[in-house]
């Protein structure tokens, strides 16, 4: 079996993990599975030599751990944190670099990272629907199957959502509508 098979499969139990995740009850299960399930990315990402990808993850996986402890610590909820990660993909791009394509998710991660840290669940769902829509080019160009599996469940999920919790209701004019 060659290495890009077996990056596939271990991107498959990730993509598990994402799918694990939104089955949590509480944000600190939430984020801890999808922390678990970037540790797994990281390695998927590795061995498809997919760098930004793996970066981002490994940002996502030390954001999400800061962000469980937000709920407990005070040193987690001092607002340099979002200056941190909001810096650090900035920072690791030119390293990483894959061409214009890794511009992608990185900008995903700041705006995930603003979203995440400032917004309310509409701004959430939002802000992770830009950024799953940009992910999904970057999987398709490193060849990570699950990646790109991984982003359009969420984006069905996140449509469905949106739909279900964001619309605005109609408005009416009097008993006639006028």
């Amino acid at each position: 079996m060659s290495i890009f098979w077996i990056a596939q499969a271990i991107g498959v139990v990730a993509l598990g993990f994402s799918i694990y995740s939104y089955q949590a009850k509480t944000r600190e299960k939430l984020l801890t599975r999808q922390m678990h399930g970037s540790f797994v990315y990281i390695i998927h990402y590795a061995l498809l030599s997919a760098w930004t990808g793996m970066v981002i993850d490994i940002v996502v996986a030390i954001r999400n751990w800061v962000f469980v402890k937000k709920e407990k610590e005070d040193w987690a909820k001092h607002r340099a944190w979002l200056y941190v990660f909001l810096t650090v993909p900035v920072i690791a791009l030119p390293f990483v670099w894959e061409g214009y394509i890794s511009l992608l998710p990185t900008l995903a991660m700041l705006i995930g990272v603003y979203v995440r840290w400032e917004g309310n669940a509409a701004t959430i769902r939002l802000g992770t629907f830009v950024g799953v829509v940009m992910w999904i080019p970057y999987t398709v160009f490193v060849e990570s199957y699950a990646g790109t599996a991984s982003n359009l469940v969420i984006l069905g999920a996140l449509i469905y959502s949106m739909l279900k919790h964001d619309k605005k209701p109609a408005k009416t004019e009097g008993i006639h509508g006028v």
